[in-house]
């Protein structure tokens, strides 16, 4: 079993078809979306457009990156198109390690620098995070100014489509879209003033 390090720093290509360790961000209970993203982000070829979803929460610390058809759902895919090929990579959670690992995520150090003007949020200067780390809290903010949610619950984040993913990026805007059945909030990403993709996050109603 492989542990790629530090979510926010994976540059790297890793080997497919393997078991991985990743950390669980804060106090949280489940492998967060950021890091699973980032952890796809490498395999995909620079200038591709990306689809990722998430199925079902990962409450496990160890997951399977694999790009082989199974007979079951994966927890997690990505599918990524560029000008002259496209692939699809998908998660499967794995039975937790006895020693799970965490790792500090400062969401309020994006918080704060995010403004809200009726139905945007944007973000301006840099960011200690990769760009998915970067933008949950973003929208996160966004719906929380937006949405009054009739039942106790959170948001949580499921699904991302951008025509590529940034490089770079100095300027954030999230625009608030709607709200599709009354559990999946959309919103429009823009970076640097141009619109790159959308963004997802789906409601859970507290137990």
């Amino acid at each position: 079993m492989e542990r790629p390090g530090t979510y926010r720093y994976i540059t790297t290509k890793f080997p497919m078809n393997k078991i991985y360790q990743f950390p669980f961000l804060g106090n949280r209970q489940y492998l967060h979306g950021t890091t699973l993203f980032d952890s796809l982000r490498t395999l995909v070829p620079k200038g591709a457009s990306v689809h990722f979803k998430i199925s079902e929460m990962i409450e496990s610390d160890c997951v399977e990156i694999t790009d082989s058809e199974k007979d079951v759902r994966p927890n997690a895919v990505l599918y990524w198109k560029s000008a002259t090929n496209e692939g699809r990579i998908s998660i499967y959670a794995q039975l937790a390690s006895k020693e799970i690992q965490r790792q500090e995520y400062d969401e309020q150090s994006i918080d704060k620098q995010v403004i809200i003007s009726e139905k945007e949020a944007v973000f301006s200067g840099i960011s200690p995070y990769s760009f998915i780390a970067t933008i949950i809290p973003i929208h996160k903010k966004l719906l929380k100014n937006c949405i009054q949610p009739e039942q106790p619950g959170q948001w949580f984040f499921t699904r991302l489509v951008l025509d590529t993913i940034p490089e770079s990026f100095q300027h954030v805007t999230l625009k608030f879209i709607a709200v599709i059945g009354k559990q999946l909030a959309k919103s429009e990403i823009a970076v640097d003033g141009g619109r790159i993709g959308e963004m997802y996050f789906s409601w859970k109603r507290a137990e």
